[in-house]
């Protein structure tokens, strides 16, 4: 397994032989420079993720079956804004995985609740562990009050993105078709 700083250094490297060029006035942009910067940060998180055999869209329902125990397979589909068979096939990697296991309702039978295993926690925690290591390799240079500030923001940004209001004032689902694997 690669250490974050190795990992940091190759990120480094393929960052500077693709290089980013002035991005004009998309630079501008909130969506744009949050874009730039998730592009260095998604591409260490799938080097680890990656690192496991298995994507980001499995991590992250993973994580949400902890978070929701007994959450049903509709919810996570509407949570992580996929398709009901797409999730189908993210919960059949996580049951082949034994990270989460699929349980039938008794009080709903065509309701699937979903749990995550003593060992899907485990793998979760090693994996965020070794996540977090690599951020604070690539955000070293950020002093920690700055980047303390910049995830309270962030976590506004998200609240007000997600407000169902903001899709229905404009009259559509601004989360539809939104890619999550």
């Amino acid at each position: 397994m690669m250490q974050s700083d190795d990992l940091a250094v190759e990120i480094n490297r393929s960052v500077r032989g693709g290089g980013f060029v002035d991005g004009g006035l998309l630079d501008q942009l909130l969506t744009a420079r949050l874009r730039r910067a998730d592009i260095f940060l998604s591409t260490a998180f799938h080097r680890v993720t990656a690192a496991h055999k298995l994507k980001s869209g499995v991590i992250g329902s993973l994580a949400l079956i902890i978070a929701n125990p007994g959450i049903s397979q509709n919810e996570l589909a509407e949570q992580v804004r996929t398709d009901k068979s797409r999730i189908v096939a993210i919960v059949d990697v996580l049951e082949r995985e034994g990270l989460a296991d699929r349980v039938q309702s008794e009080v709903d039978r065509r309701r699937r609740a979903l749990y995550a295993t003593p060992e899907g926690v485990a793998f979760l925690d090693r994996l965020i562990a070794e996540v977090r290591e690599l951020e604070n390799t690539l955000l070293a240079a950020v002093p920690a009050d700055e980047l303390a500030r910049f995830e309270e923001t962030l976590e506004k940004i998200f609240a007000s993105c997600t407000r169902e209001s903001l899709g229905e004032a404009r009259g559509r689902n601004l989360h539809s078709n939104m890619p999550y694997e």
